[in-house]
């Protein structure tokens, strides 16, 4: 069976004395074969080299000034931003004010009066009460869920657009 080259990991393993070439063909394959003995010279060399090598030492200081001229993250915003908490506050009043506004309130308040309040069966007259008031008032039902779809998906878009500012680009995190 004809033994393959050393492999470089092999080479160096015996430098460094891990590694004993016991096996009686790897030591004549080493004795022959030329670039193997080529290899081991080199690796001879580089290892001559690196023990010469004095090596240097880094200041005590060296990572904590290394880590004072990396950019800091920046600071974080308060999730408590009141001008936006007011202009939310704004745009939902708006927002009922505009539909109170094209409402017609006498369905609503006819209604109303007829709610016997103080009768057993109040919540009976007041399930029957609402289904009058949806009936009276013409509300288009696939309207409205198409409009609470819309909002939900911008509040969605908006959430995600506006956290997006308040994540750190630190990859210390």
């Amino acid at each position: 069976m004809a033994l393959r080259h050393l492999t470089d990991e092999q080479i160096q393993d015996f430098l460094d004395g891990n590694l004993s070439l016991t096996n009686k063909s790897a030591q004549k394959h080493l004795e022959t074969c030329e670039l193997c003995q080529e290899a081991l010279e080199e690796y001879k060399k580089l290892h001559l080299e690196l023990k010469k090598e004095p090596g240097f030492k880094l200041p005590k200081r060296f990572a904590a000034d290394v880590i004072s001229k990396l950019p800091q993250a920046p600071k974080l915003k308060s999730h408590k931003n009141y001008a936006e908490i007011l202009l939310v506050i704004l745009g939902i009043l708006a927002g009922l004010s505009a539909i109170l506004y094209f409402i017609n309130w006498d369905p609503i308040v006819k209604t109303i009066t007829y709610i016997p309040l103080l009768q057993f069966e109040f919540l009976f007259d007041l399930w029957i009460s609402a289904g009058t008031i949806l009936t009276n008032l013409k509300i288009n039902i696939d309207l409205l869920l198409l409009s609470g779809l819309t909002l939900l998906v911008i509040s969605i878009l908006d959430y995600m657009v506006s956290h997006y500012r308040y994540r750190s680009i630190s990859p210390f995190r």
